[in-house]
């Protein structure tokens, strides 16, 4: 991590990472819009765009585990385990997500998720990437490596998505443990998951 040192009047572009004035409403550099600010106020601390971010992890987290909630007090009409076992096999194996080909476009479209939110999309290089639907929905888990604000590599990091609109990259979480608790309440391998693409 470079350090750079900034003048009272400077900030840094959440875009491109590079140094602009605070008054700017634009960033010189990659075209970024800044948000408007009256001039009576403070300007924004680093702080308080990261409790930004925090809250909208915890918000994303919480809706998972709102989703996991209602699907794990879901009250199932089987009358004993073995019954359950036998029609939650029967159940998947009906279930179009059962189809490998099905599984390999839903990685596929994963990808194009995880690929908007990245800097720098058309580096993206992705390994691993497995489709689960044994957790509480459909999900792609893996990890992507992808240039960053300096046009270097920032190294391999966890993402799980869900089709194109709903994509979680680990850099995004305020720690590493939030990841784990959600890569084990969503990467859950259900017994027909088949799809696998390592590279």
């Amino acid at each position: 991590m470079v350090l750079v040192k900034m003048k009272a009047d400077e900030r840094i572009c959440p875009a491109c990472a590079e140094v602009v004035k605070r008054a700017a409403s634009l960033c010189k550099h990659c075209g970024h819009k800044f948000r408007s600010i009256d001039p009576a106020e403070a300007p924004p601390s680093f702080d308080a765009e990261r409790e930004g971010r925090n809250f909208k992890t915890a918000l994303a987290l919480g809706i998972i585990g709102i989703i996991s909630l209602v699907a794990y007090c879901t009250p199932d009409k089987a009358a004993n385990d073995a019954a359950k076992s036998a029609n939650a096999v029967a159940t998947a194996k009906e279930s179009p997500l059962a189809n490998e080909s099905t599984q390999m476009a839903w990685i596929g479209k994963s990808q194009e998720g995880i690929k908007a939110k990245l800097r720098d999309p058309d580096s993206a290089e992705f390994r691993d990437s497995r489709f689960y639907s044994g957790g509480s929905a459909p999900v792609v888990c893996g990890e992507v490596n992808s240039k960053n604000g300096f046009g270097g590599y920032g190294g391999y990091q966890r993402f799980i998505a869900s089709g194109e609109k709903l994509a979680f990259l680990e850099s995004e979480m305020t720690s590493s443990s939030e990841m784990d608790d959600a890569w084990k309440k969503m990467c859950v391998k259900a017994p027909t998951d088949e799809a696998h693409v390592p590279w």
